[in-house]
């Protein structure tokens, strides 16, 4: 039973991944890979700026739960640029200690 569960995660995991995947692709193609001629800085602000939106969408002093459909698909669409932007920095680093 408990390997049925960790199997379903895993599904999920790898559709949300493929999901991230192919909003990288569309919006690295529509900013022509403009987030790797930035600097570090650069990418902290950029999570900064997403995780505050989320903040405005669904902090403390809005809601408490994310029901409405459109407002499902801000949110998702902030954490998933939330984890390409993760992904794309570490990336980043990597390269540059030569890993």
């Amino acid at each position: 039973m408990q390997t049925d569960i960790i199997e379903m995660q895993l599904e999920a995991f790898k559709r949300e991944q493929n999901e991230c995947l192919k909003l990288y692709v569309t919006k690295n193609r529509e900013y022509n890979g403009s987030f790797y001629e930035n600097d570090l800085t650069a990418a902290y602000y950029d999570m900064r700026r997403k995780w505050i939106r989320i903040q405005n969408l669904i902090g403390p002093d809005k809601i408490k739960d994310v029901k409405e459909d459109i407002l499902v698909e801000l949110v998702v669409e902030q954490l998933r640029d939330i984890a390409n932007y993760a992904v794309m920095t570490s990336t980043k680093i990597t390269k540059q200690k030569g890993c």
